[in-house]
This record gives C-alpha cells, structure tokens and sequence, in this order.
C-alpha cells in the first residue's frame, strides 16, 4: 500500500479543500430530512450544488454567459453559483433550480448572501444603508448596477428581499 501512495500525486489544496466541502454537504444532507429516502443520483446532485459543483453550476455558468450577473466580471474562477432563497430554507427542487439564482463575483457573492444587496423586480441594485458608495466601488458595483433576471427568478429573488429586509 505504502508503494501505491508514494505513485499517486499528492491532492492539491484545492482538492483536499474541495474534498472537505463534499463531505460536509454529504453530512449536511444526511441530517436533512427533505432528503429522507432520496435516490442516490439525487442526493448526489444535491451535495454538487451545495459544493458549488456539477450540473448547477454549469447551468448557471450558461445561464449568464460565465459572466457576474452584476458586474460583468468574466474571471470564471471567482465566479459563484449564488442562491438567492438560501440553501437550508430551500426545497430539493429550489436548491437544483437555476432560476433560484445569480451568478456572482465572489465579493458580491458574499454581499448578496449576508443580505447587505439585494435586487428589486425590475434588476435594479438595492443597497443596505451599512455600506456606501465606496465599499460597492471595492467590489466593482456601483448604485445603478442592474442584473437581466427573467420571470422564473423573481419569487426567489421577491423571498430574499423579504429575507434581508428589503420589502
């Protein structure tokens, strides 16, 4: 055995991180009790989407032209599959919907999750009074950012809102 290993290429930090997300998203659904007797494809399916992998992200990468949704930001590597009706209050079908989401630059990502931005109906930024102008211009957001949502999106993105205080 001890041969093997030393054949086999050390796991990069990327996969032993990656790693470590599948574990606990598999962990996570085993707790779950939407995901009581699901088919294994589907149980599958569910902790890609949760690691960020998979056909969710993919869909979404197509979904917005591998473009942030907000800025425009083309760097596939820091793009993220952002869900805009949180993960734990979704369904099974919600957390696979790519309708329940934007694809987003991580920083704006991690905006839009703490609820500091959210998007009314018509794509139009709305911004928490916590930040100004020049934590959006850090980010590469600025007041009149707009996202191109289509009708499928608006009850996910109409739920955030309500869930970050936006209306």
């Amino acid at each position: 055995m001890a041969v093997l290993r030393q054949r086999l290429p050390a796991q990069s930090p990327e996969d032993q991180e990656l790693d470590a997300a599948a574990r606990g998203a598999e962990a996570e659904l085993a707790d779950d009790p939407l995901a009581t007797g699901l088919p294994e494809t589907t149980r599958r399916a569910l902790a890609n989407a949760r690691v960020g992998q998979g056909g969710y992200r993919a869909r979404m990468l197509r979904l917005w032209g591998a473009r942030c949704a907000a800025t425009g930001c083309a760097v596939e590597r820091v793009l993220v599959a952002s869900h805009a009706q949180s993960w734990a209050t979704s369904s099974n079908h919600a957390r696979l919907d790519e309708y329940n989401g934007l694809l987003l630059a991580a920083s704006v990502d991690r905006l839009f999750d703490a609820g500091l931005i959210a998007f009314r109906d018509d794509g139009r930024l709305l911004v928490s009074d916590a930040l100004d102008d020049g934590a959006l211009a850090c980010v590469g957001l600025a007041r009149d950012a707009r996202v191109l949502l289509k009708p499928r999106h608006l009850p996910y993105i109409r739920q955030h809102r309500e869930t970050h205080g936006f209306g």
